[in-house]
């Protein structure tokens, strides 16, 4: 009997020190990610730790968070490379992590997309787009009422927008045409006015 009281208690101390090390790399975090543009050397200085935490502790999801800012960072900055480096580390840690981190995921794809278009590498854009849309719409499907009031709605759309973009760029006009009435029909649902006159313009131009 006594045993069995030891090992619940190490089980119970064991999760309890997890969670103050969650909530310490979370909490880093999210003050990096204030400080970003304010003042990036703080910013640095907050990732660096949660970072050297986060990966002693094994807490995955935390790490990828960290490397996520960082890329940002890193994009804000004008590092390109070096924000599609980390962005990639952030995609191995999320990979890890046993949470829901779709939208997190989705997040970061959209943004190695963004960097791909900008760099003319629509081919490659175009199929980051596909996963950060997919990643996306299993995060909406599993939390509606999340995605409802955190706008997800409108992160989907904005990720089906430049997906198009970069088909039409890259001549693949029918691809571009399909991703655009799609989207046109999910602004009409959820009554989006900018969506349509930005969709309308595109359709224009592919027609």
């Amino acid at each position: 009997m006594l045993r069995v009281l030891l090992v619940i208690a190490l089980l119970v101390s064991g999760h309890w020190a997890f969670s103050q090390v969650r909530q310490q790399v979370d909490k880093l975090n999210r003050l990096a990610l204030r400080q970003m543009r304010k003042d990036p050397d703080s910013c640095r200085l907050f990732l660096k730790r949660s970072i050297k935490i986060a990966g002693s502790e094994a807490y995955f999801k935390g790490l990828a968070n960290a490397l996520n800012v960082k890329a940002r960072l890193s994009q804000v900055e004008g590092n390109d490379l070096e924000a599609f480096r980390t962005y990639q580390k952030a995609l191995v840690h999320y990979a890890k992590s046993d949470s829901v981190v779709s939208n997190n995921q989705a997040i970061v794809l959209r943004n190695m997309a963004a960097i791909l278009l900008e760099k003319y590498q629509y081919k490659d854009a175009i199929s980051f787009y596909d996963s950060s849309e997919y990643r996306l719409r299993q995060y909406i499907s599993e939390r509606p009422e999340r995605s409802r009031k955190t706008n997800k709605f409108k992160s989907l759309n904005d990720i089906m927008y430049y997906r198009a973009l970069a088909q039409k760029r890259s001549g693949k006009l029918l691809d571009a045409n399909k991703t655009l009435n799609l989207l046109w029909k999910e602004a009409k649902q959820q009554n989006n006015g900018s969506d349509h006159a930005r969709v309308l313009i595109q359709l224009g131009l592919v027609k």
